[in-house]
């Protein structure tokens, strides 16, 4: 009785704390500008000094499907708490050293959102707070933040700083292989270092991609050729276009995403 008093507590002070359709992590963005059709001109990075654009767009179709087969097969059935995959976490790490997780996507937006440390007490609290957060959202505005918020390595956070650093290019045009990388380091980002654990990154990869070919995402051909697909050997550098126009707008106008007349 008391635990679900506590759980009810906890669950309301959360709840509070939410805005519907709008992004939890609307403050921590980079602020980016943006020419007439959409194409990037200068990013500024934020307080934090961290490459963490907001996308302008929904994610791909293609990394959508990637992260839901890696981090959350479940995704679009439960409602925040995958008691299968908990009960599997569980079982794990009580017979084997390897740590396994069973946090779905709603309960990791819960966890880059709150930072609280790795405790019993906040793994009980987050419980109750991806409930609140469930009931607030719909599944496409918690993958959406989830995305935009992940990891990717060193500072740079969100998929759309990763599209634009790993593979110079827009999130929108990513390939299988590309979507499959992206959707596997938020899980480990340490492991993308361009000199070393190479080829743990691929491994991990080219499994994903085996997996969405067996759920028929793809044909025989396009996994060839994914397979054949380096990783990164490098970060790109970005050089910001305008640059005094890009200041100014930065300095004066609301929003993270400021789209200009310039094509």
């Amino acid at each position: 009785m008391l635990f679900c008093v506590y759980g009810l507590g906890v669950f309301v002070a959360f709840y509070h704390t939410l805005t519907p359709h709008k992004d939890l992590f609307e403050s921590v963005y980079s602020k980016s500008v943006f020419d007439r059709s959409g194409a990037l001109l200068s990013v500024f990075l934020n307080k934090q000094e961290q490459w963490h654009l907001k996308s302008p767009h929904n994610p791909p179709h293609k990394l959508h499907l990637a992260v839901l087969a890696y981090e959350d097969k479940r995704f679009e059935k439960h409602f925040g708490i995958d008691i299968f995959a908990l009960m599997r976490s569980v079982k794990n790490n009580l017979i084997s050293h390897k740590r396994m997780g069973g946090s779905t996507i709603s309960m990791q937006v819960v966890k880059l959102y709150t930072k609280a440390p790795r405790t019993l007490t906040h793994k009980i609290n987050e419980i109750f707070q991806t409930f609140a957060l469930e009931c607030m959202y719909s599944k496409d505005e918690i993958l959406n933040m989830y995305l935009n918020n992940a990891p990717y390595g060193g500072n740079i956070v969100g998929y759309h700083s990763a599209a634009l650093l790993y593979f110079d290019k827009d999130s929108s045009s990513l390939t299988w292989a590309e979507s499959a990388l992206l959707a596997v380091l938020p899980n480990a980002p340490g492991l993308l270092n361009l000199h070393k654990n190479k080829q743990i990154l691929k491994n991990k990869r080219d499994a994903l991609l085996l997996k969405l070919h067996d759920k028929g995402y793809f044909n025989e051909d396009i996994l060839s050729l994914a397979l054949q697909e380096p990783l990164p050997s490098h970060k790109i550098n970005h050089k910001n276009i305008a640059p005094h126009l890009s200041v100014y707008l930065a300095a004066t106008q609301k929003g993270n995403n400021i789209t200009t007349t310039i094509d």
